[in-house]
């Protein structure tokens, strides 16, 4: 399966949090698939406040719910500190 990217605006999921965040995720993905059809791998990146991408990054794992309704488990691997970008791997 070829590689696609998809983006758009989700609802990242943390314990205590849910809030609305811009994602892109690369990846063999399907664009505009179904809900059901779950995403299985990729990468990407969300945007927060530095304050949520820090709480993210401390966490390790977290829920994001796509703006096509899939909802995907994320790994965070990789943040500065003071900065508003998380990069992510998709969890399986």
């Amino acid at each position: 399966m070829k590689d696609m990217t998809v983006s758009g605006e989700g609802q990242l999921m943390l314990p205590g949090t849910s809030v609305s965040v811009p994602y892109e995720i690369r990846g063999p993905l399907v664009r505009g698939s179904p809900s059901s059809t779950p995403v299985k791998s990729g990468r990407g990146w969300l945007t927060a406040t530095a304050d949520l991408a820090r709480d993210l990054f401390r966490a390790g794992r977290a829920r994001l719910k796509l703006a096509d309704g899939r909802d995907i488990r994320i790994l965070a691997v990789a943040h500065t500190e003071g900065e508003d970008r998380v990069y992510f791997d998709v969890e399986t």
